[in-house]
């Protein structure tokens, strides 16, 4: 059985969760915030983008980067100046995206590493 190589993983960004820290007084808030952090983990290897979510039960979304089309990011004004956003990925066997990850730090470097892999193997629009 063949492993892919991981090339690059990502959570979201702490700043995606500021208003629940916004509210440290209440303990609640700051659990919710640690558990949907560790909740999303977006990993692209050689070959695949993976975007597992959830904690006790674990739901397991892929992309091959062959079958990649577009890779959108969407910020906020806030979310520019706090370095992170969500990132979308489509394919084209479909009008809409195939996966996406909110809240993730730094999508534009997720974007130009998941855009290399692509030119790397030759998958362009072009």
């Amino acid at each position: 059985m063949r492993y892919d190589r991981t090339i690059y993983k990502a959570r979201p960004s702490w700043w995606n969760y500021a208003w629940l820290f916004a509210f440290g007084w209440l303990i609640f808030p700051i659990f919710i915030a640690i558990w949907q952090r560790y909740a999303l983990l977006l990993r692209i290897t050689d070959r695949q983008v993976i975007l597992e979510t959830g904690i006790l039960d674990k739901d397991f979304r892929e992309i091959f980067i062959a079958d990649i089309r577009t890779v959108d990011v969407e910020q906020r004004f806030y979310q520019r100046l706090l370095g992170y956003g969500t990132i979308k990925f489509a394919s084209a066997g479909t009008d809409r995206y195939e996966l996406a990850a909110k809240g993730i730090k730094h999508p534009h470097r997720v974007k130009n590493i998941v855009n290399s892999i692509r030119m790397k193997h030759g998958h362009t629009n072009d």
